[in-house]
Protein backbone atom coordinates (compact mmCIF):
# COMPACT_ATOMS: atom_id res chain seq x y z
CA UNK A 1 0.00 0.00 0.00
CA UNK A 2 1.57 3.15 -0.85
CA UNK A 3 1.12 6.44 0.67
CA UNK A 4 0.34 9.29 -1.47
CA UNK A 5 2.87 12.75 -0.79
CA UNK A 6 0.78 15.07 1.12
CA UNK A 7 1.43 18.66 -0.92
CA UNK A 8 2.81 21.32 1.09
CA UNK A 9 1.33 23.97 -1.16
CA UNK A 10 -1.91 25.38 -0.43
CA UNK A 11 -4.47 26.31 -2.70
CA UNK A 12 -5.50 29.77 -2.55
CA UNK A 13 -7.89 31.31 -4.98
CA UNK A 14 -7.23 34.96 -5.92
CA UNK A 15 -9.14 37.85 -7.99
CA UNK A 16 -6.62 39.30 -10.56
CA UNK A 17 -7.32 42.62 -12.60
CA UNK A 18 -8.35 41.55 -16.04
CA UNK A 19 -5.02 43.78 -17.57
CA UNK A 20 -2.67 41.92 -14.97
CA UNK A 21 -4.19 38.40 -15.75
CA UNK A 22 -4.39 38.95 -19.72
CA UNK A 23 -0.15 40.05 -18.83
CA UNK A 24 0.50 36.96 -17.12
CA UNK A 25 -1.04 34.86 -19.30
CA UNK A 26 0.90 35.91 -22.31
CA UNK A 27 3.89 35.85 -20.27
CA UNK A 28 3.53 32.36 -19.69
CA UNK A 29 2.58 31.43 -23.14
CA UNK A 30 6.11 33.27 -24.14
CA UNK A 31 8.24 31.88 -21.13
CA UNK A 32 6.33 28.56 -21.41
CA UNK A 33 5.48 28.91 -17.65
CA UNK A 34 2.68 27.95 -15.98
CA UNK A 35 0.71 31.25 -14.59
CA UNK A 36 1.45 29.71 -10.63
CA UNK A 37 5.16 30.00 -11.35
CA UNK A 38 5.22 32.76 -12.25
CA UNK A 39 2.61 34.61 -9.63
CA UNK A 40 5.07 32.26 -7.13
CA UNK A 41 8.04 33.93 -8.11
CA UNK A 42 6.30 37.61 -8.08
CA UNK A 43 4.98 37.35 -4.78
CA UNK A 44 8.98 35.51 -3.53
CA UNK A 45 10.73 38.78 -5.35
CA UNK A 46 7.88 41.06 -3.98
CA UNK A 47 8.12 39.56 -0.03
CA UNK A 48 12.13 39.72 -0.17
CA UNK A 49 11.86 43.19 -1.11
CA UNK A 50 9.18 45.01 1.20
CA UNK A 51 10.23 42.88 3.80
CA UNK A 52 14.08 44.54 3.60
CA UNK A 53 12.43 47.80 3.25
CA UNK A 54 9.92 47.20 6.03
CA UNK A 55 13.22 46.30 8.23
CA UNK A 56 15.55 48.96 7.40
CA UNK A 57 12.66 51.01 8.08
CA UNK A 58 11.99 49.52 11.68
CA UNK A 59 15.74 49.51 12.49
CA UNK A 60 15.88 53.36 11.67
CA UNK A 61 12.78 53.99 13.69
CA UNK A 62 14.20 51.74 16.66
CA UNK A 63 17.42 53.50 16.47
CA UNK A 64 15.78 57.25 16.60
CA UNK A 65 13.64 55.60 20.10
CA UNK A 66 16.88 54.61 21.71
CA UNK A 67 18.64 57.70 20.49
CA UNK A 68 15.09 59.82 21.84
CA UNK A 69 15.63 57.79 25.23
CA UNK A 70 19.28 58.20 25.83
CA UNK A 71 18.69 61.95 25.72
CA UNK A 72 16.39 61.39 29.34
CA UNK A 73 16.15 57.60 30.02
CA UNK A 74 14.83 58.44 33.33
CA UNK A 75 11.95 60.89 31.79
CA UNK A 76 13.84 63.21 34.74
CA UNK A 77 13.19 66.48 32.17
CA UNK A 78 9.48 65.42 31.74
CA UNK A 79 8.98 64.72 35.01
CA UNK A 80 10.44 68.13 36.26
CA UNK A 81 8.23 70.23 33.24
CA UNK A 82 4.59 68.07 34.55
CA UNK A 83 5.80 69.21 38.30
CA UNK A 84 6.55 72.94 37.37
CA UNK A 85 3.22 72.87 35.37
CA UNK A 86 1.18 71.49 38.09
CA UNK A 87 2.82 74.17 40.65
CA UNK A 88 1.85 76.83 38.03
CA UNK A 89 -1.34 75.93 37.94
CA UNK A 90 -2.18 75.61 41.61
CA UNK A 91 -0.58 79.39 42.28
CA UNK A 92 -2.64 80.53 39.60
CA UNK A 93 -5.87 78.16 41.20
CA UNK A 94 -6.03 77.32 37.40
CA UNK A 95 -8.09 74.48 37.12
CA UNK A 96 -7.05 71.08 35.60
CA UNK A 97 -9.98 70.14 32.79
CA UNK A 98 -8.19 66.41 33.00
CA UNK A 99 -8.91 66.28 36.91
CA UNK A 100 -12.78 67.08 36.21
CA UNK A 101 -15.17 67.90 39.10
CA UNK A 102 -17.60 65.75 41.04
CA UNK A 103 -21.13 66.14 40.09
CA UNK A 104 -23.31 66.53 42.86
CA UNK A 105 -26.52 65.21 41.98
CA UNK A 106 -30.33 66.81 43.47
CA UNK A 107 -32.65 63.98 44.73
CA UNK A 108 -34.78 64.89 41.81
CA UNK A 109 -31.53 63.73 39.25
CA UNK A 110 -31.33 60.48 40.89
CA UNK A 111 -35.16 60.05 40.96
CA UNK A 112 -35.30 60.70 37.24
CA UNK A 113 -32.06 58.91 36.27
CA UNK A 114 -33.50 55.79 38.25
CA UNK A 115 -37.14 56.31 36.10
CA UNK A 116 -34.99 55.54 33.09
CA UNK A 117 -33.16 52.91 34.00
CA UNK A 118 -36.39 50.74 35.23
CA UNK A 119 -37.99 52.49 31.82
CA UNK A 120 -36.04 51.11 29.38
CA UNK A 121 -35.82 47.46 31.03
CA UNK A 122 -39.49 47.25 29.92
Amino acid sequence: MSKKKESTTKVTPIRFDPVLRHGLEMLGRTLRTPMNKLVNQAVDDFLKRRTAEVETDLTALLNDIKAYRKQDPDFEKVIRQTAQSEALAVRKRIQDPAEGHRLHRTKRDRAASSKRRTAGRG
